[in-house]
């Protein structure tokens, strides 16, 4: 089916379709001839998993028969994001692994948009609420086309696009130092809690002012009036930079990037599953109460027990 030019290109490179894989002279392959992304009822439970919840449940068959119980009975869905496929794109030994995860679980996998989409799509919208959109692994995982990771991991656009969102990552993502700068707390004092809102407005100006300037331009040089939360996938990222950083004070590692990446989609799903020190400071962001109200935060052994209760009871 033809794609609409102007929509995100289904290869996940973050360009719009007429200038990806729709592009004059560029040949089209199987992963460019989609349907765009499209809305989920809001009834549907959406249960995202990080990259490291994939590699758990997909090296265990125990888990990864639990895992296929869970999600069936339940009606739920499982969001797979185009970061958790950059990380496993990079680890071909584990692609028979994932693909036959994939393809037992085609029609309760959905691909959620690229963060850097997800973050244009709601300035587009701004100041109203922004709904997620998603592609259907089934479209791209069949009985004709098992191999997914492979497919993907030789495919011109998805790793073109996956270079530069990494590249971003190690270039230009984490400023910390520069920023405490610019954000010093208070007579020399520790930050605490009590600074994260208004951090988290701080960074989010600081981030559209160097990716996004005509955005804030259209506030004539008063961005008082600004509503950072309004932009929730830029907004929680902007607080779990806080709480990490600022509030742990740890020291941002060269793979910090991709738990931001990560992070972006948790407001927008039902059930966030992720690794202890990213499932520690999402709690405590829940339980401040600025975000995340509506989101059930799992460590990823709280998770694996939850699919083998399941299982027994099925």
């Amino acid at each position: 089916m033809k794609i609409p030019r102007n929509e995100p290109c289904p290869c996940g490179s973050g360009y719009k379709y007429k200038y990806c894989c729709g592009k004059p002279g560029r040949q089209a392959n199987e992963i460019s001839l989609m349907d765009a992304f499209i809305e989920l009822p809001s009834d549907i439970c959406i249960c995202y998993l990080d990259t490291c919840v994939w590699g758990t449940v997909a090296r265990s068959d125990e888990l990864k028969a639990n895992f296929v119980t869970y999600f069936r009975s339940n009606g739920c869905v499982a969001a797979l994001s185009y970061f958790a496929l950059f990380e496993l794109s990079r680890a071909p030994r584990a692609f028979n692994d994932y693909d036959s995860l994939f393809y037992e679980m085609r029609n309760n996998i959905w691909i959620l948009c690229l963060y850097d989409q997800v973050i244009e799509s709601e300035l587009n919208n701004y100041p109203g609420k922004w709904k997620m959109r998603w592609l259907p692994i089934s479209r791209l995982v069949d009985e004709d086309n098992l191999d997914l990771l492979a497919k993907l991991a030789s495919n011109s656009c998805f790793v073109e696009s996956r270079d530069r969102h990494l590249q971003f990552g190690l270039d230009r993502f984490m400023s910390l130092e520069q920023f405490k700068q610019n954000f010093p707390p208070e007579n020399g004092e520790e930050y605490t809690p009590d600074d994260a809102e208004f951090f988290a407005w701080c960074n989010a100006v600081d981030y559209l002012g160097r990716h996004f300037i005509n955005f804030l331009a259209s506030f004539k040089n008063d961005a008082s009036n600004f509503k950072a939360d309004r932009l929730i996938s830029l907004y929680i990222r902007s607080l779990f930079l806080f709480y990490k950083y600022y509030v742990h004070d740890q020291a941002p590692g060269t793979s910090d990037f991709l738990d931001f990446a990560h992070v972006s989609y948790a407001p927008y799903c039902n059930v966030y599953v992720t690794e202890r020190n990213a499932c520690n400071v999402l709690r405590r962001i829940k339980n401040s109460g600025a975000m995340l109200s509506d989101t059930r935060v799992l460590h990823i052994s709280d998770f694996s027990n939850e699919l083998v209760r399941a299982a027994i009871q099925e």
